[in-house]
């Protein structure tokens, strides 16, 4: 299975993080993509999803991103949604019902 283009993991402070998504975030990644936010969500209590231009992006990416959302409130944890994104991918997100903070 080749990766997604870019999946990047960076520290923000001693418990906060950003995960940076990008390129291919469709079912073909699904995988990978899950076990990089379950990671990120056990390792901050802040987390930030910056998804950063992807080249594609489908409904399973959402489900995964709505699945995270439930994860992270659970276990007591914050995890923000920000985004670098066309318009029509904009309006693909706001119909999957995503609430995302523009940066």
């Amino acid at each position: 299975m080749q990766t997604t283009e870019y999946i990047q993991l960076t520290t923000k402070g001693p418990e906060a993080g950003i995960l940076k998504l990008s390129g291919d975030l469709t079912v073909k990644h699904i995988q990978e993509l899950k076990e990089n936010i379950l990671k990120a969500i056990g390792t901050f209590k802040q987390l930030e999803i910056l998804i950063n231009h992807p080249e594609t992006i489908d409904i399973a990416f959402f489900q995964l991103i709505e699945a995270a959302q439930q994860r992270a409130r659970k276990s007591k944890k914050k995890l923000t949604l920000t985004y670098k994104i066309s318009d029509d991918v904009h309006e693909l997100c706001r119909k999957a019902g995503l609430t995302l903070e523009n940066q």
